[in-house]
């Protein structure tokens, strides 16, 4: 357990610093062991500071994993309690891992009090007045609680966000936070783009358009048709204001003469109405 909780942090952590969307729980085939190796050019010990550097964490090196697709690299330090600690190229930590005692006879604890424990683990890394508290998950699976909180700026979402994992006896499992710090909720230049943005009609029409255009060129599969699954509109890791889609696109394969359904992200630039990616 303690091992498939770690394959899914890592995995976790990956997909969401190298996505342009707020997270995707993406390929859970990605090797970790495969890409673990020892980096003789990291520092062996460093100090980490958080919360406007009230919070100093005294970390030893352990073991660096290359991101795919990409040059750079995620390294994993452990403090005195043998917690792992995922820090960027900029000493920044992006996800912990900790060192769980073996299960004890404690009751399980019901959702408030897991909130409360793992509001106490977020308060050591950010100021929680500047977070709201965005929603929790239960793995029924793993016996987990996940609890998000994120920054918003003139109430639209962004990729500045926290998450903590609790088992259901109250035991930290993970935290997730590659993008802490991201965002300023007081930015006047996020502030004004927040009010003068493309509205969802408008946004609706330029997906349409984006499909048609592009989709339908496939020479071997033809677009019949496509509906929405999710969509809002939040800023990007690239400071971007996007409005996010997630669609399900519906092929007739011309080949087999069965009918095919695949989802595509698609991110519109919410000022300029551009299509910034699909994938």
């Amino acid at each position: 357990m303690k091992k498939l909780n770690k394959l899914l942090l890592v995995v976790l952590i990956l997909s969401i610093i190298m996505s342009s969307a707020i997270y995707v729980l993406g390929n859970t085939n990605i090797n970790t062991n495969n890409r673990e190796k020892i980096d003789q050019t990291v520092d062996s010990e460093i100090h980490v500071k958080c919360k406007n550097d009230k919070l100093d964490i005294k970390l030893k090196y352990d073991y660096s994993l290359n991101l795919p697709n990409s040059k750079s690299k995620i390294h994993t330090y452990t403090n005195e309690t043998k917690d792992e600690y995922f820090v960027d190229e900029n000493q920044k930590i992006v996800g912990v891992h900790y060192n769980q005692k073996e299960l004890n006879r404690k009751p399980n604890l019901n959702v408030n009090q897991l909130k409360k424990i793992a509001q106490k683990e977020v308060e050591r890394y950010i100021d929680i007045k500047d977070y709201d508290f965005e929603t929790y998950r239960y793995s029924e699976h793993l016996q987990n609680y996940t609890f998000v909180w994120t920054k918003y700026i003139n109430k639209i979402k962004t990729v500045d966000s926290i998450q903590v994992t609790v088992n259901n006896k109250g035991e930290l499992i993970s935290t997730v936070m590659p993008h802490v710090g991201l965002f300023d909720a007081n930015d006047r230049e996020k502030i004004e783009l927040s009010k003068n943005h493309i509205n969802k009609k408008e946004a609706d029409e330029l997906l349409d358009k984006a499909i048609n255009n592009n989709f339908s060129k496939l020479n071997d599969l033809n677009l019949n048709n496509y509906s929405i699954l999710e969509k809002e509109l939040c800023f990007i890791k690239s400071r971007e204001l996007v409005w996010k889609y997630y669609i399900s696109l519906e092929y007739y394969n011309t080949d087999s003469r069965n009918d095919l359904s695949l989802g595509e992200y698609i991110l519109i630039d919410a000022i300029s109405g551009k299509i910034i990616e699909m994938q």
